[in-house]
């Protein structure tokens, strides 16, 4: 069975296309465009990998991290962002690994790759 993995990001085609990467190498993807109904959207599809941009709107990268930590702390957290210093951040507050904006597929795959 493929590994559910929920990607938040708000910026549209970033995701599809991040979506389309993960969906083509075999993993199964749902999609939010920022934090705020995450938790229930994990526990509703049994999501395995979270991965999350870290600057959104209404609940941000970083306070999700925090969040899913709380709650599902064995659950493997990829942060996405071009920032170095918020990419710190993530990882500061929990995130399992960290992408680094522009990304290309053969890291995207290789790091989700850790996680399966």
């Amino acid at each position: 069975m493929s590994k559910k993995i929920l990607l938040i990001e708000d910026d549209v085609l970033f995701s599809e296309l991040i979506r389309r990467h993960l969906t083509t190498s075999g993993y199964q993807v749902f999609t939010l465009e920022n934090g705020k109904h995450s938790l229930n959207h994990i526990k509703e599809h049994a999501i395995d990998i979270l991965m999350t941009d870290i600057l959104m709107d209404e609940q941000e990268g970083l306070e999700t991290i925090g969040l899913i930590k709380e709650h599902h702390p064995t659950m493997p957290i990829i942060a996405i962002s071009s920032d170095e210093f918020f990419l710190d951040m993530a990882k500061d507050i929990g995130a399992d690994a960290i992408i680094k904006k522009p990304i290309t597929k053969e890291n995207l795959i290789s790091i989700v790759a850790q996680f399966s």
